[in-house]
């Protein structure tokens, strides 16, 4: 009768290891699923912040480009001036 209680408490023992151990996997992976959402929700970040970037980049370029021909036709405009006058440069 001794091993039969034995191996009944050796069973309980492993149970409930077993149930500590299902515990500690299931707040494992409870932490591992907030970590995930948090990766999501930072790679949706980066990926909103580049599209601002790129749109930034060409809210630029067209600003630069605009700043250029005006800056082009000011300088026209100066030479045309400076012809009508005789003076040159």
């Amino acid at each position: 009768m001794k091993k039969g209680g034995v191996r009944v408490e050796r069973s309980k023992k492993i149970r409930a290891e077993l149930l500590r151990k299902e515990k500690e996997i299931q707040t494992i992976k409870a932490l591992l699923n907030q970590k995930e959402i948090e990766i999501r929700q930072l790679k949706d970040e980066i990926n909103y912040k580049n599209q601002q970037l790129a749109s930034k980049d060409i809210e630029m370029e067209t600003y630069k480009n605009v700043t250029e021909e005006k800056i082009f036709k000011l300088e026209a405009r100066i030479k045309e001036l400076e012809a009508r006058t005789g003076r040159r440069k």
